[in-house]
């Protein structure tokens, strides 16, 4: 089965924070099954930049797409959908 780079919380975040990038203060990339990914309706990594948070985030929670508003439509987030669809 394929993997599926999930996000998990560095920190505190509160409820309308604008997440940052891969690598930067507000969370850290994990590795997870494609399958479980889809079955827990997690959110990618690659996707978070300038996403906004609908709810209080603790440290190292794993963040599902629930939390989480995407602000725009992309290229990379119509990639995204296509490939949930395909291989769901």
């Amino acid at each position: 089965m394929g993997e599926f780079n999930i996000e998990v919380a560095n920190r505190l975040s509160i409820v309308e924070s604008v997440v940052d990038a891969t690598g930067e203060y507000d969370y850290r990339a994990s590795i997870d099954l494609a399958t479980t990914a889809g079955d827990e309706n997690l959110f990618p990594a690659g996707l978070a930049k300038r996403c906004i948070l609908k709810d209080d985030v603790t440290v190292d929670t794993v963040l599902t797409w629930d939390m989480i508003e995407v602000p725009d439509v992309s290229a990379l987030l119509d990639l995204c959908q296509l490939q949930d669809r395909r291989y769901s």
